[in-house]
């Protein structure tokens, strides 16, 4: 189970703004802030502001991937302000990953969760979410961030080439509507970033770690222009992930993670897909469910 964060949050509630449907809930919180102002509130950009929608027409994850959902499934953005320095936001990715284990065990307390880097959250070893947090440029040039997060609350896609899961299969958990998850999502992001902000990474490292599937056992990480093969060891200082092989210890700060079947599995994937459609196919191939990864 994840360690709890301190109690007290320094961020106000966000205020959620809901759409039956839009394209993407990430492209709606990018044009909010092109245009400075929470449209809906008449008022400028100033606080922080979920983005929900039942239904997407063009969702997105990592790589400019589609993602899919049903209704009851939780699509969301959440824009808020950079930390500063900028650089650092990266390690908030972590935050987010376990304020979604948070929010799901408000539901579902016995589920049993896990943590995939970069971005997914497992339950059974399954995927359940993905998430992508995307630096912006802001109104006068400040950057803001945009944690985009979908959650498989009612439904999980059974022609991906991994395992997926839902979340009202966690132990017959009933299944919140969207709002209801990303209300409790809000607030146990606010308490992990308020962690963060105080004590730096190392609130994140060690309760990110306790809940990192596969830790210890060999891994392989696509990379832009290779795979990197070895045991995973944990994250470092800064928060990127440590692979040990022959050569010694190895550095990633960007990429995707698969186990050895995964990888196996995701390469014939990507030759199916190449030989139906060659122009749909990117590198590092196609992830369509929950990838907002």
């Amino acid at each position: 189970m994840a360690q709890a964060p301190p109690s007290a949050a320094t961020h106000a509630a966000a205020t959620i703004i809901y759409f039956d449907t839009i394209d993407s809930t990430s492209a709606e919180a990018k044009r909010r802030i092109a245009a400075g102002l929470n449209a809906d509130l008449g008022d400028e950009l100033r606080d922080e502001c979920w983005i929900v929608a039942a239904r997407q027409t063009a969702g997105y994850g990592r790589r400019g991937s589609a993602w899919r959902q049903a209704s009851g499934d939780v699509a969301a953005s959440l824009i808020f302000a950079a930390p500063q320095p900028a650089a650092d936001a990266g390690q908030l990715s972590y935050a987010a990953a376990l304020a979604v284990v948070d929010a799901v065990r408000q539901f579902a307390p016995d589920a049993d969760l896990s943590v995939k880097w970069p971005n997914d959250i497992l339950l059974g070893g399954a995927k359940l979410s993905g998430m992508i947090l995307e630096l912006i440029k802001g109104p006068g040039g400040d950057p803001m961030l945009i944690f985009g997060v979908g959650v498989n609350i009612v439904s999980k896609p059974d022609d991906v080439a991994y395992p997926t899961a839902r979340l009202m299969d966690a132990d017959g958990a009933p299944a919140p509507t969207p709002q209801d998850f990303v209300k409790a999502l809000d607030s146990a992001f606010r308490r992990w970033r308020g962690a963060w902000a105080r004590d730096g990474f190392a609130a994140l490292r060690a309760p990110w770690t306790a809940l990192a599937a596969g830790l210890g056992q060999t891994i392989v990480a696509r990379l832009p222009t290779r795979e990197a093969r070895g045991v995973f060891k944990g994250l470092s200082e800064t928060g990127a992930l440590l692979i040990e092989n022959e050569a010694g210890v190895e550095t990633v700060t960007a990429g995707e993670v698969f186990f050895p079947d995964e990888a196996a599995a995701a390469r014939a994937s990507q030759r199916e897909k190449l030989d139906r459609d060659p122009a749909r196919v990117q590198l590092g191939g196609e992830n369509p469910c929950g990838d907002k990864d």
